[in-house]
């Protein structure tokens, strides 16, 4: 509930009004909310597995990475809580 707040009030809404106008929770309307607020609470972030990197001068290497929810901010890479990740997502952030 706390995701789909989230997303209503970055669209200048809320559950009041869309209640107000007979939107329910499986409402067409409701399925980008849905599926965002689904696909980041239920993400399954790996610990530990096995990545591939390069240095700064091309050199490639493994080693044991954890994923993790991240935007690209002024070209850098920014680690994201699942919150921080519903902002960006519902705000057009994209994947």
């Amino acid at each position: 509930m706390q995701c789909i707040k989230i997303g209503l009030k970055i669209n200048n809404t809320s559950l009041d009004s869309l209640i107000s106008k007979g939107i329910g929770p499986s409402d067409n309307k409701m399925s980008s909310y849905n599926k965002i607020c689904s696909d980041i609470l239920n993400q399954k972030l790996r610990s530990n597995i096995s990545c591939k990197l390069k240095d700064e001068k091309g050199k490639s290497y493994y080693t044991k990475c954890n994923e993790s929810l991240i935007t690209i901010k002024n070209d850098k890479i920014v680690k994201l809580t699942k919150l921080e990740a519903m902002k960006v997502m519902f705000n057009g952030g994209g994947r």
